[in-house]
């Protein structure tokens, strides 16, 4: 499975980097794991765009995880695209925040799916079993599974996930994992739903699999950027990694 890094950043980003948005492709099926701003120029600039994409899940209902899906679709209706994609939304997560930011007929090109946390389903040739995570709002993390055995864990925004990190398998896996705050910051982290640094070199040391750092402000990429976490990895926006 190709994982491409589209977006690395947070609500406030640092410089040079998209809100969180990540691209997983597996030759068959495309899915979006969110779709912060800055998604959109991204995606155009690898060539794609909706019609390329085969769903979007959306972990929780924070605009900065789904506001760059208007600009994806704005460029659909002006290319005359007819079809629709699927927004796969865990949990009760409802469809009224995503589609109340597309203009006009943009709603209809988003096929609202909702999955049922810890079941897994099926989407082209992935599978998706959300997982409940801990965060400000009811978001859910995300274990993806393709068809050749690899396996992609998407934290979105949450607390550490220490034990869904070690369960993911070495060689075969990776994990993606928030890191909004510096080490300085860890009291805030845990009173609005994020992970701090120290907290995220924990979840290095429980996880088998490589662990990629995403959801970064300036002040936990500046603290990454001079620390060297063993099984941690920084990718930067359009970075790839294959699994």
């Amino acid at each position: 499975m190709l994982v491409s890094f589209l977006g690395t950043g947070c609500s406030a980003p640092p410089p040079g980097r998209a809100q969180t948005c990540i691209l997983l492709d597996d030759g068959r099926t495309r899915i979006l794991l969110d779709a912060g701003a800055g998604c959109y120029s991204r995606l155009v600039g690898r060539g794609l765009w909706l019609r390329d994409i085969d769903a979007v899940y959306i972990s929780h209902l924070h605009v900065d995880h789904y506001g760059g899906l208007a600009d994806i679709v704005v460029d659909a209706l002006i290319r005359g695209y007819r079809g629709s994609v699927d927004l796969l939304l865990p949990g009760g997560l409802e469809p009224g925040p995503v589609l109340g930011i597309m203009p006009g007929r943009g709603r209809e090109l988003l096929h609202p799916v909702h999955l049922e946390p810890g079941r897994a389903a099926r989407v082209g040739t992935l599978t998706l079993q959300p997982l409940p995570a801990r965060h400000s709002v009811e978001a859910y993390m995300v274990l993806v599974r393709g068809s050749d055995a690899s396996t992609v864990l998407y934290s979105g925004d949450t607390r550490p996930a220490y034990s869904a990190a070690a369960a993911i398998p070495r060689g075969s896996g990776l994990v993606i994992h928030e890191a909004t705050a510096p080490t300085s910051m860890c009291r805030e982290a845990a009173e609005t739903g994020h992970t701090c640094i120290s907290e995220l070199a924990g979840v290095a040391r429980a996880a088998a699999a490589p662990v990629a750092a995403v959801h970064l402000s300036a002040e936990s990429l500046a603290e990454l950027r001079l620390r060297r976490i063993k099984g941690l990895l920084v990718p930067g926006d359009d970075t790839d990694l294959h699994i």
